[in-house]
């Protein structure tokens, strides 16, 4: 389960019906906005779904981040199974 985060500062639009078909969306940036986002954001990458609301001219910009429940193991390492000396150290080549 994850929660949805709305990017602040920007702004998705659809094409106009004039636009060619290799322009699937238009974008604008609110620079302030934008970067006091990012600035509270503690990810250094952070991915951005865009999806269409409602209004078919408008899309919205999010992001999902797991929630982290106590007790699960959700981000840390899972220890391999077997060891090496399973493998066979004779290579063909």
């Amino acid at each position: 389960m994850s929660e949805t985060i709305y990017v602040d500062g920007l702004y998705v639009y659809a094409p106009s019906e004039r636009a060619p078909d290799w322009v699937k969306a238009n974008v604008q940036i609110d620079r302030k906005q934008m970067i006091g986002w990012l600035n509270s954001q503690s990810d250094d990458k952070i991915r951005i779904t865009l999806s269409p609301q409602k209004d078919p001219t408008k899309w919205k910009a999010t992001i999902d981040k797991p929630r982290v429940v106590e007790g699960s193991y959700a981000g840390q390492p899972v220890a391999a199974s077997g060891s090496n000396e399973d493998f066979d150290d004779d290579l063909p080549f």
